[in-house]
């Protein structure tokens, strides 16, 4: 979800499509993803085997993702450590104090905008900023809130109360209201963006019925591949969509 929202930006922008980027943010989503549900040093209750390979593999990723963050530009390297920073106080302290994880309400928001710091931000760190670029990160970070409700309403019920997620405080329905409701704020903002900019930011109207009939079934949403699997796969959707398109 990460590099095709990565690489959806750079081509509706008419950016260059270089392959290190890429890699960066593949390796460094993979590198945050196993970091938050399960750090190497958590492996405790797997065999040595598996202990060694998880950990070789995350150990390799690590020193071919900062190998190559070696080589970027100063700005480059900026955004990947906010968006590290978000990533790293998400998840700890486990105890005595409070991660952001666990301050009521703002889960989502956290994990929103890192997203919005690697697919939306980091395409433009060596361009001047105008109105229609702070606009498309709106859009960007609505986007993502969007993408974000099914795996909220996933994790209703094994999520601690005291989170107060949006599935928890709102409901299933409440969810699917707000699902519409940024829908249409989404729709606005690519039309502002067309017409207005002359920015061809489609892509994201593509994914709004998708996510909304993700949000459509509770049952399908407890289906333990539906989210994991299908959900993932909607911004490649879009980013074909882009492709053929252009």
């Amino acid at each position: 979800m990460v590099v095709c929202l990565y690489v959806t930006t750079v081509l509706e922008w008419g950016l260059p499509l270089l392959g290190a980027p890429i890699a960066i943010v593949f390796l460094g989503s993979f590198l945050s993803y196993s970091f938050i549900k399960k750090p190497v040093y958590f492996f405790s209750s797997l065999t040595r085997f598996y202990r060694l390979r998880g950990g070789g593999i995350y150990f390799l990723s690590a020193l071919l993702f900062g190998g190559l963050l070696l080589n970027t530009a100063v700005p480059d390297k900026i955004i990947f450590f906010s968006a590290g920073c978000l990533v790293f106080f998400y998840v700890f302290p486990q105890s005595r104090y409070i991660n952001l994880r666990r301050l009521s309400g703002i889960k989502i928001y956290i994990v929103s905008l890192s997203w919005v710091l690697i697919t939306g931000v980091l395409p433009f760190e060596n361009y001047d900023w105008s109105t229609p670029h702070y606009l498309y990160q709106l859009q960007r970070f609505l986007l993502i809130i969007l993408g974000t409700l099914p795996f909220e309403l996933r994790d209703l019920k094994a999520d601690d109360p005291r989170l107060k997620t949006l599935a928890q405080s709102l409901g299933f329905s409440g969810v699917q209201l707000l699902g519409y409701g940024l829908s249409f704020f989404i729709f606005l903002l690519s039309g502002a963006l067309h017409y207005l900019y002359g920015v061809a930011a489609y892509s994201a109207l593509v994914l709004l019925p998708f996510y909304l009939w993700s949000l459509n079934d509770i049952e399908r949403l407890s289906s333990p591949y539906f989210v994991s699997f299908w959900v993932e796969w909607i911004p490649f959707f879009g980013l074909i969509f882009l492709y053929f398109s252009r």
